[in-house]
């Protein structure tokens, strides 16, 4: 092989690695726009995930507010349960009143009551036997009176 063919096929490799070259810088450019979309969607997902750590932000804010509610409606709670505490020792103490003091007065007072009923009733009994002896008196007096008449 000559020089002139030597450098024939060292052209024509050149002119193949040329090609190659061309196609790989295609195929380069290919990538590099594949690229450049990806990096739009990226910076978009990157606009998304400050948005959404906005919203989390807020959230998180809004969550502890609750808790500060939530905590002060314990405290609230709290007090309650020591009113109730409170109401139910005044109710515990109300029933020993009512068991020892006024349910024993209320059994003095009916059997007061009872006694008062009993005296009344001989009362009334004894006036009535007075009243029903003195209208037979009265009868016994007039018939006599009539017996007289006629005798005398």
């Amino acid at each position: 092989m000559n020089n002139d063919q030597k450098i024939d096929l060292i052209l024509q490799k050149i002119d193949a690695m040329e090609g190659r070259m061309d196609a790989m810088e295609g195929r380069m450019d290919a990538m590099d726009g594949k690229m450049d979309a990806m990096g739009g969607r990226m910076d978009a997902m990157d606009g998304k995930m400050d948005a959404m750590g906005g919203r989390m932000d807020a959230m998180d804010g809004k969550m502890d507010a609750m808790g500060g509610r939530m905590d002060a409606m314990g405290g609230r709670m709290d007090a309650m349960d020591g009113k109730m505490d409170k109401l139910q020792s005044d109710v515990t103490n109300i029933i020993i009143q009512i068991e020892n003091e006024i349910v024993p007065s209320i059994k003095r007072v009916a059997e007061g009551h009872l006694d008062l009923d009993r005296h009344l009733k001989e009362a009334t009994t004894s006036r009535t036997e007075y009243e029903m002896l003195t209208l037979r008196v009265n009868h016994l007096e007039s018939a006599v009176e009539k017996i007289e008449k006629k005798i005398g």
